[in-house]
């Protein structure tokens, strides 16, 4: 019986949860900068693209967690030079609507965790560099960034939103800026989703 009722609970537990759930798609473009390394740069104009899960945290369908996982480009360049760097993304986001309004504006803020998965760094280990020194050739792996955005919602399917990344983790740990900063990364989003009925 004990065994019966535990299985029961679960099952109304898991309908419960599926049903406070949406999912959806993104995409977008994106403006990213590195500091320090790469003094005089030019910003990196990309792209990202991805897929998402929207959790409802409350009744009036204001309050909502907001899980993604997307293929991010980053980077920038120094012509001739470039360090281009490639992330599985996943942003984990609190997502509150201004009101119960099907079409309303919303504010996001959350981390989010990024893992590189290949680059096209074509700066040369030898240059010499006027604002620090090390090996510029070596990555770190694991970026870890915060996140802010707000954009407009559509009948709560159609959502344009703009979002600011903020790193702080030093992407190039062995490299060694002359004024002891590190070298962390920053981008600039514009994107749309899509979120199913």
């Amino acid at each position: 019986m004990k065994i019966k009722f535990a299985t029961i609970l679960f099952i109304v537990a898991v309908g419960f949860s599926y049903s406070q759930l949406r999912f959806g798609v993104k995409g977008g473009v994106q403006r990213t900068a590195l500091k320090d390394i790469n003094n005089p740069s030019e910003k990196r104009d990309s792209f990202h693209a991805g897929i998402f899960g929207l959790y409802n945290l409350s009744s009036d369908d204001q309050f909502y967690i907001q899980l993604e996982a997307l293929y991010f480009n980053h980077g920038e360049k120094s012509p001739p030079y470039k360090s281009y760097l490639t992330y599985i993304a996943v942003p984990v986001l609190f997502k509150t609507y201004f009101s119960e309004a099907e079409s309303e504006f919303f504010l996001e803020v959350g981390p989010q965790f990024a893992y590189e998965i290949g680059k096209d760094n074509t700066l040369p280990k030898d240059r010499q560099y006027i604002y620090g020194e090390g090996d510029v050739t070596k990555t770190e792996k694991l970026d870890i960034s915060a996140a802010i955005g707000f954009g407009y919602s559509y009948q709560r399917n159609w959502e344009l939103g703009v979002r600011y990344n903020h790193g702080f983790t030093d992407l190039f740990p062995d490299y060694e800026s002359a004024v002891k900063k590190k070298n962390i990364g920053s981008a600039l989003s514009l994107y749309l989703n899509y979120i199913f009925d």
